[in-house]
């Protein structure tokens, strides 16, 4: 064979392998499209209704579509509780997008915890009083199997095709810190550096929070706030990672190079906006950094549709990139109960 020949051979094999990836970057769009569609994100709560007479603890779980999250908007929508006589008077696209599923209340244990087991969201431990306790609850989601539900901490994205790099999510500040996990065969940890801050849009501010791995790189954050106790506002983060291995080891491994901002649609913004008003926003103060990194950053917009969605990288990472796809927010509205709590917080959430 000649080498013309040689050559439009290799020619035929990397297109053949060019449209086989493409065609399975499509599979995976479809497959992760149609699970946004049919799937949901449910919401456990803890809210103290307790008074100087009697202890009385509810935890709630709630669930809204994936689909129903991948918009924009800074305009809060109402949520009524199902025995509120305005919940029959808000429209299909508002309070009802938030689903109650069902509750447990009572003399319940403080601190409990929520789990996932196949269909099942399981609920144990926690403290009541100076006694152990061991009640369970379990909540099956499968409509196949109980068709009205009822009772009967930092998490970790594992990144698709990659044994050896995870991407590990905390909030502090107001902002959501990504960090890049590398780590051996054997699961042992070799470093977790910082990779990168989100802002959390339109000044909201929140008191706790939780996270759930949507499958296909997309990760959805919950933050609540306590508000004005008989409202309490909820903000629901969709967003998109994008990173590639092939830079991780030359670049977040040495830590070379000047802090900088990752875009993946737009084009440079002032950093006074982002920076200015965090503690994390230089080096000299405890922000996250990358060792040996230098200069001040600037700022990216990778909104995908937000123009309040900013995100800060770290270090010289041009492959690593995140994409805003949805930002909602909630207000639950206890104004026409006969008690509101006196303290709430978001405990977790899952996607089923």
């Amino acid at each position: 064979m000649g080498g013309a020949s040689r050559f439009r051979a290799r020619q035929r094999a990397r297109a053949a392998k060019m449209e086989a990836m493409e065609a399975d970057h499509r599979n995976r769009e479809a497959i992760q499209a149609d699970r946004l569609r049919n799937m949901s994100l449910y919401i456990c709560t803890f809210e103290d209704y307790s008074d100087w007479k009697n202890q009385k603890l509810r935890y709630r779980i709630q669930s809204i579509k994936l689909s129903d999250l991948l918009f924009f908007s800074s305009t809060p929508i109402t949520v009524f509780s199902s025995k509120s006589k305005s919940k029959s008077n808000v429209s299909n696209s508002s309070s009802s997008l938030v689903r109650d599923v069902d509750f447990v209340e009572g003399d319940l244990p403080l601190h409990m915890s929520f789990g996932v087991f196949g269909s099942r969201i399981v609920m144990a431990g926690g403290r009541k009083s100076n006694r152990g306790t061991t009640e369970i609850y379990v909540l099956e989601t499968d409509p196949a199997v109980e068709l009205r539900p009822k009772f009967i901490k930092g998490p970790v994205l594992d990144l698709e095709d990659d044994d050896d790099h995870k991407l590990l999510f905390s909030f502090e500040w107001n902002h959501i810190l990504v960090y890049l996990m590398i780590v051996s065969t054997e699961s042992e940890i070799y470093s977790i550096e910082p990779l990168a801050m989100i802002n959390v849009p339109y000044g909201f501010k929140a008191d706790s929070y939780s996270c759930a791995d949507l499958g296909g790189g997309t990760i959805c954050f919950v933050l609540m706030n306590l508000g004005e106790y008989v409202k309490m506002p909820v903000l629901f983060m969709t967003f998109q990672v994008s990173f590639s291995k092939s830079a991780a080891s030359s670049d977040i491994s040495s830590g070379s190079g000047s802090p900088h901002f990752s875009s993946s649609t737009g084009s440079p913004r002032n950093s006074s906006s982002s920076s200015s008003d965090s503690p994390h926003s230089s080096g000299s103060n405890g922000s996250p950094h990358t060792s040996g990194s230098s200069g001040s950053p600037h700022t990216s917009d990778s909104s995908g549709g937000d123009p309040d969605f900013l995100c800060q990288v770290f270090s010289d990472i041009r492959s690593f990139s995140i994409k805003s796809l949805g930002c909602r927010i909630f207000e639950y509205n206890w104004s026409e109960e006969s008690s509101h709590p006196l303290f709430a917080k978001l405990v977790a959430c899952f996607v089923l």
